[in-house]
């Protein structure tokens, strides 16, 4: 009963989001609002007032990111794998690879984390913003990379331009970065900033699961059932499964092992939708995986916070 109130309530917000969405009590510019607001004030404002705090040891822990980037690359093996064997057509092999590895850190990764493990465990909350820190910029490169495989060369070059531009403008990295560089440097923030930086943080959380949930739509798990439930699987039992390995190899245990399991055990990431737009992917397929992956990421986070 402890994992199940832990875990629900992410769950039964985004859920809500759904409810909202669908009732057109939350019509499409509002949702717009809503997820304009999440990514560009609120976790912005939570990842920079925890990062900013944060001890910069903890980020000398390199079994946590031994076993982090294991996982993620084992979940884009292994999407490359399985595209090969369905002899997916190029834009729909990309689109699975990065659906197979790039998961929801900011979105649910965050909140499960604060809500299983208590927001008073300050320490683990704070290594949580500091592992997105580190994922978020590398899952980006990492995407830019998969999604411009195979296509021509001009086309390819065009399309790498404009994503590390707006990889140089992503709030939720810049947020990460300055942060680090205020801890790193011993900076003392007012107070006054830092108590208006705390509300807006706060809401980060509900805000994106809202967000979440109103994006996400059965049907587009139509139609491409096959890639779109391998997609599923590997992001959320692949990729975490692969780092529970890792972790099993270099004795990595304890709260850490669950936090870094719950990150590589977040579904597909929605900011995929948009790069696979962008740069040639199957946008369709993509909006397919993100919404079955975060329908199955409930019994793989299930899993892993009972146990």
């Amino acid at each position: 009963m402890d994992v199940f109130n832990a875990l629900a309530p992410v769950f039964f917000i985004i859920g809500l989001g759904a409810f909202l969405r669908h009732s057109d009590f939350m019509p499409a510019p509002i949702v717009e609002l809503v997820t304009r607001l999440t990514f560009w004030v609120a976790l912005p404002a939570l990842l920079f007032y925890e990062s900013a705090q944060a001890k910069i040891g903890m980020l000398n822990r390199p079994g946590i990111f031994i076993v982090l980037m294991a996982g993620m690359f084992a979940g884009m093996i292994a999407g490359f794998i399985a595209a090969r064997i369905m002899h997916l057509p190029p834009a729909q092999s990309r689109t699975l690879v990065q659906a197979s590895f790039r998961g929801n850190i900011a979105f649910i990764g965050l909140p499960v984390v604060a809500y299983s493990l208590g927001e008073t465990n300050r320490d683990m909350i704070t290594l949580s913003v500091l592992m997105v820190s580190v994922l978020l910029p590398v899952n980006n490169i990492t995407a830019v990379l998969v999604l411009l495989g195979g296509q021509p060369k001009l086309r390819a070059g065009g399309a790498l331009w404009a994503a590390m531009e707006w990889l140089f403008v992503n709030p939720l990295i810049i947020s990460c970065l300055a942060g680090l560089i205020v801890a790193a440097l011993g900076i003392q923030l007012p107070v006054a900033l830092l108590r208006t930086l705390k509300p807006l943080g706060d809401m980060a959380l509900p805000l994106a699961l809202l967000s979440i949930g109103s994006m996400l739509d059965l049907r587009e798990v139509k139609g491409i059932w096959v890639p779109i439930m391998t997609a599923g699987l590997i992001k959320v039992a692949v990729s975490p499964y692969a780092g529970y390995l890792t972790a099993g190899m270099i004795g990595l245990s304890g709260e850490e092992l669950r936090v870094v399991l719950i990150m590589l055990a977040c579904p597909t990431a929605t900011a995929s939708f948009i790069m696979a737009c962008q740069m040639g992917g199957d946008s369709h397929m993509t909006a397919g995986s993100i919404v079955l992956s975060t329908i199955l990421s409930f019994i793989s986070l299930f899993i892993i916070i009972w146990y």
